[in-house]
């Protein structure tokens, strides 16, 4: 299965996967996130472990980054149902989109700031 990016723009409205969104060289006056699913360790320590650590630190730290690194079980977690477990870490994220991607994520209504768009 590849993997394509997949940016969804509609009334200034920028929605996609935080990994292939990148507004560097722009002037963004306004950015929220929206999470729609979570890439987790299958095991309980490790996995809590994981979400204190990141709970503490930016997605952009170099502690983040390292977590994203752990050699372990993956689960991904959508709509409170979970998904696997995944050998590693690439191949959890992988499904996430293509997951995300066929529910029809990218093109539904999310409330940002108060207000219900189309993205």
């Amino acid at each position: 299965m590849s993997h394509k990016r997949r940016i969804v723009i509609r009334n200034g409205t920028v929605t996609g996967f935080a990994d292939e969104v990148n507004f560097a060289g722009l002037t963004v006056t306004r950015f929220d996130k929206k999470r729609v699913s979570r890439v987790l360790p299958t095991g309980r320590f490790q996995r809590g472990c994981f979400l204190m650590l990141r709970a503490l630190v930016s997605d952009e730290s170099k502690a983040a980054a390292w977590t994203r690194l752990w050699r372990c079980h993956w689960n991904v977690k959508i709509d409170n149902e979970s998904h696997g477990p995944f050998e590693s870490r690439s191949a959890a994220i992988l499904f996430e989109k293509e997951f995300i991607y066929r529910q029809g994520k990218l093109g539904s209504p999310v409330q940002f700031g108060g207000s219900d768009e189309k993205c």
